[in-house]
Protein backbone atom coordinates (compact mmCIF):
# COMPACT_ATOMS: atom_id res chain seq x y z
CA UNK A 1 0.00 0.00 0.00
CA UNK A 2 2.90 2.39 0.59
CA UNK A 3 4.69 1.54 -2.38
CA UNK A 4 1.86 2.86 -4.30
CA UNK A 5 1.01 5.92 -2.49
CA UNK A 6 4.92 6.58 -3.13
CA UNK A 7 4.34 6.22 -6.86
CA UNK A 8 1.22 7.86 -7.04
CA UNK A 9 2.80 10.97 -4.96
CA UNK A 10 5.56 10.30 -7.81
CA UNK A 11 3.68 10.89 -10.69
CA UNK A 12 1.62 13.62 -9.53
CA UNK A 13 4.89 15.63 -8.39
CA UNK A 14 6.39 14.88 -11.93
CA UNK A 15 3.23 16.24 -13.86
CA UNK A 16 2.64 19.14 -11.48
CA UNK A 17 6.85 19.93 -12.37
CA UNK A 18 6.40 19.07 -16.21
CA UNK A 19 3.34 21.79 -16.03
CA UNK A 20 5.61 24.57 -14.39
CA UNK A 21 8.33 23.58 -17.00
CA UNK A 22 5.49 24.01 -19.76
CA UNK A 23 4.03 27.11 -18.32
CA UNK A 24 7.72 28.77 -17.64
CA UNK A 25 8.64 28.55 -21.38
CA UNK A 26 5.06 29.28 -23.00
CA UNK A 27 5.70 33.10 -23.81
CA UNK A 28 3.31 35.45 -23.58
CA UNK A 29 1.46 37.17 -26.36
CA UNK A 30 3.38 40.67 -27.02
CA UNK A 31 6.09 39.35 -24.64
CA UNK A 32 10.17 39.87 -26.30
CA UNK A 33 11.06 36.68 -28.14
CA UNK A 34 14.72 35.09 -26.24
CA UNK A 35 17.66 36.05 -28.75
CA UNK A 36 18.50 32.53 -30.83
CA UNK A 37 21.24 31.92 -33.63
CA UNK A 38 19.89 30.43 -36.72
CA UNK A 39 21.54 29.62 -40.30
CA UNK A 40 19.88 31.31 -43.03
CA UNK A 41 19.35 30.02 -46.79
CA UNK A 42 23.03 30.49 -47.27
CA UNK A 43 24.45 29.25 -43.90
CA UNK A 44 25.05 32.55 -42.53
CA UNK A 45 24.23 32.67 -39.00
CA UNK A 46 21.92 35.45 -38.24
CA UNK A 47 21.18 36.62 -34.97
CA UNK A 48 17.69 37.68 -33.82
CA UNK A 49 19.01 40.57 -31.98
CA UNK A 50 20.85 41.85 -34.74
CA UNK A 51 17.53 42.79 -36.46
CA UNK A 52 16.17 44.57 -32.58
CA UNK A 53 13.78 47.75 -33.93
CA UNK A 54 13.16 46.23 -37.16
CA UNK A 55 10.23 43.83 -38.06
CA UNK A 56 10.82 39.95 -38.50
CA UNK A 57 9.29 37.12 -39.90
CA UNK A 58 9.99 33.44 -39.13
CA UNK A 59 8.77 31.05 -41.57
CA UNK A 60 8.97 27.35 -40.45
CA UNK A 61 8.27 25.06 -43.21
CA UNK A 62 8.21 21.28 -42.30
CA UNK A 63 10.55 18.92 -43.73
CA UNK A 64 9.93 17.31 -47.45
CA UNK A 65 8.18 14.15 -48.07
CA UNK A 66 6.60 13.95 -44.93
CA UNK A 67 3.04 14.28 -43.56
CA UNK A 68 2.79 17.00 -42.06
CA UNK A 69 4.80 18.96 -45.55
CA UNK A 70 1.54 20.52 -47.70
CA UNK A 71 2.51 19.60 -51.88
CA UNK A 72 3.19 23.40 -52.11
CA UNK A 73 3.96 26.04 -49.90
CA UNK A 74 0.94 28.70 -49.46
CA UNK A 75 2.34 32.13 -51.24
CA UNK A 76 3.96 34.20 -47.90
CA UNK A 77 1.32 37.36 -48.65
CA UNK A 78 -1.15 35.17 -47.74
CA UNK A 79 -0.19 34.21 -44.89
CA UNK A 80 -1.38 35.90 -41.62
CA UNK A 81 -2.70 38.51 -44.08
CA UNK A 82 -5.44 38.97 -40.77
CA UNK A 83 -3.41 40.21 -38.78
CA UNK A 84 -1.26 42.76 -40.84
CA UNK A 85 -1.08 46.06 -39.77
Amino acid sequence: MKIVLVVLLLIVLILFALQLRAAQVTPQVGALAPDFTLPDQQGTPRKLSDYRGKWVVLYFYPKDETPAAPRKPAPFATIGSSSRP
